[in-house]
């Protein structure tokens, strides 16, 4: 599953700016501190627990409060098939990034299919509402800068949890910067702000079942949601073959 940053509809393009400024500001940081961290391969993954547990516990009641419900009253209202054609829109969206990631990793075949994606499902698959793709044998590649930037040495970089962003490690944040640029730029005019609260909807509706299996198993929420994600991107970054110690060391945190 593609992971999509969570923007205001309301927001305001000078809001988003600046707040793609705050967010390049941190970029300094993240590779940094991801080369640092690389060179103390037992270093924590979370030193920022003091700041990411609240920020966790906002995020999850405006989830609880908000987003769920309305996911439901989406996924309630909206034909199965018009609901799959809207994800494969914004997952569509993603494919550049993804491409990127690809190349800066030096990956030419996995490069070579993701673009393959992107042209056959924004022409055939009609500006990617339809995935033809896929019975082609172009799977999604699911690759981000964040991984080059591991490839290249910065792992272990540390998990961060921001406000309505949700979690991250910091080599991530070239993603997060470039990801609410790529609709507008690609779509231009026929880009809306309010494309921004659908993606958002639509996403959280793919999750729903995801956040049932969390609210039953997990006794501490915030520890399950970050080792459930740095597994994940272990995942990606070994191309789903990870050494089996880190799934070992998954389970050794309940």
């Amino acid at each position: 599953m593609k992971e999509r940053v969570i923007v205001s509809a309301s927001e305001s393009l000078p809001q988003l700016r600046t707040r793609l400024i705050h967010l390049g500001l941190l970029l300094v940081l993240a590779l940094s501190a991801g080369l640092v961290v690389a060179e103390d391969g037992g270093s924590d993954r979370d030193p920022f627990e003091a700041w990411n547990r609240p920020v966790h516990n906002f995020n999850e009641t405006l989830d609880v409060h908000i987003l769920q419900p309305v996911a439901r009253g989406y996924r309630a209202i909206t034909p199965s098939p018009v609901e799959r054609a809207v994800a494969n829109f914004f997952d569509n969206l993603t494919l550049p990034l993804s491409i990127v990631g690809g190349l800066l990793q030096l990956d030419s075949e996995r490069t070579l299919k993701e673009t393959g994606r992107f042209v056959v499902n924004s022409t055939v698959g009609i500006a990617g509402l339809f995935d033809p793709a896929t019975s082609l044998g172009l799977h999604p590649q699911e690759k981000d800068i964040g991984q080059a930037l591991e490839s290249w040495g910065a792992t272990g970089s540390p998990y961060l949890v921001l406000p309505f962003l949700g979690p991250m490690t910091l080599v991530q944040i070239p993603d997060r910067i470039i990801s609410p640029m790529i609709g507008p730029t690609l779509l231009g005019s026929y880009w809306h702000e309010s494309m921004w609260a659908v993606s958002v909807i639509s996403l959280r509706a793919e999750l729903l079942s995801a956040s049932a299996i969390l609210d039953e198993s997990a006794a501490d929420s915030y520890i399950f949601t970050r080792e459930a994600f740095l597994q994940r991107r272990q995942f990606l970054l070994y191309d789903g073959d990870p050494p089996l110690e880190d799934f070992d060391a998954f389970f050794d945190d309940f």
